[in-house]
């Protein structure tokens, strides 16, 4: 029996579609800041004086949701340098995509209208 060589960089079998953990936890994290970003500036316009044009408010909004997912972007590639490069995530690359699409288009949306 002659033993075939594999390379252990490219996976085979089901964890070849999977995402590896050390990309679910940054795009945890990153979504977290999201929360952490968007939901104070919120409630800052809510409680002060609304900016009279509606590209600042918006701006406002997307930079302090664009803040918090840098920061929390930072913290969780951090976080992931503990975990093994070769180990996958119950996350498909698909699943994660189509999860992740429909923020990337409200960010599209926010973003033309503030240029409107």
């Amino acid at each position: 029996m002659v033993a075939t060589p594999t390379s252990a960089a490219t996976p085979t079998g089901p964890a070849a579609d999977k995402v590896s953990l050390r990309t679910l936890t940054i795009v945890r994290h990153v979504l977290l800041g999201l929360g952490f970003g968007l939901i104070p500036m919120v409630i800052f316009i809510m409680r002060h004086d609304l900016p009279t044009s509606r590209g600042a408010l918006v701006g406002s909004v997307l930079g302090g949701a664009l803040g918090g997912m840098a920061s929390m972007g930072l913290i969780g590639a951090y976080r992931a340098r503990s975990i093994p490069a070769d180990q996958p995530s119950p996350i498909g690359r698909l699943r994660l995509t189509l999860g992740l699409a429909p923020l990337a288009l409200i960010f599209v949306g926010l973003a033309a209208l503030m240029v409107i």
